[in-house]
């Protein structure tokens, strides 16, 4: 084997060995984006962000995989592991693609259904006592706390919904959940513009919250992609280096 050879074999098993690493990153990225998303998933009737973060799941996994064994091939010279293995990852790299233009062109559905679901959610549903709508008061909890934000368009619209209508005590003017720091009291007679709640509304903060995602989902997986076709040409340069050496041995 020509030094040439060892120099791209070498090459190419260090760039696998990243390749492998990365993947691991990628399926991190897509169960994180899947475990922060179904919190507050009540909110929003979208799928795109599920979907989006679904593919990544799987796309994670089988670059693993994919990372794996252009590892063995190049190890133990299998010209037909190595072709199988650049046709994979052009398939890989196709559905990553695909993943990143998806979650970027429903961007703005996402918002839009984000905004009718907090809205909804914080005039008629939040503190009803009944299963149904358990999930959107959690929903609504757990996303004016991550998301720092309080209201639909701001503290004040607190005041419009059934949740204060049913108040037998005014002074209470916003759930706990809009406390910057969650302890007994904190929401007692606090003015819109008080620093022990947060000031900002959802429908704002939500949106970028949501943006964040898409692009966090939507980027990794183009980044990732772009890397990938290095791969595909380490792979086909590495098959021709395999056969000029056995045509030489011949």
């Amino acid at each position: 084997m020509g030094c040439g050879t060892n120099i791209v074999r070498g090459l190419f098993f260090a760039f696998n060995l990243l390749f492998w690493i990365l993947g691991i990153v990628v399926l991190g990225i897509g169960v994180y984006s899947r475990v922060e998303n179904d919190t507050w998933k009540e909110l929003i009737d979208s799928e795109t962000i599920f979907e989006t973060s679904n593919l990544l799941i799987a796309a994670g996994v089988i670059v693993t995989i994919i990372g794996f064994l252009g590892c063995c091939g190049a190890i133990k010279k299998y010209q037909w592991m190595l072709v199988t293995y650049a046709i994979i990852v052009l398939l890989i790299f196709v559905l990553e693609i695909v993943a990143g233009a998806y979650a970027y062109s429903k961007r703005e559905k996402v918002q839009e259904e984000l905004t009718k679901g907090l809205t909804k959610g914080l005039q008629k549903n939040y503190d009803e006592a009944d299963k149904a709508n358990e999930g959107v008061t959690k929903a609504m909890d757990w996303f004016q706390q991550n998301v720092k934000c309080c209201g639909a368009t701001g503290p004040e619209d607190w005041l419009k919904s059934k949740w204060y209508e049913k108040k037998t005590n005014k002074t209470e003017k916003v759930p706990k959940s809009c406390c910057r720091s969650v302890k007994s009291g904190c929401n007692i007679n606090v003015s819109w513009n008080s620093q022990s709640i947060w000031n900002y509304g959802c429908v704002a903060r939500g949106k970028d919250f949501a943006k964040d995602n898409l692009w966090l989902i939507g980027g990794v997986g183009v980044g990732i992609a772009i890397v990938e076709l290095f791969g595909i040409g380490f792979a086909f340069c590495l098959c021709m280096a395999f056969r000029k050496d056995e045509n030489e041995v011949v």
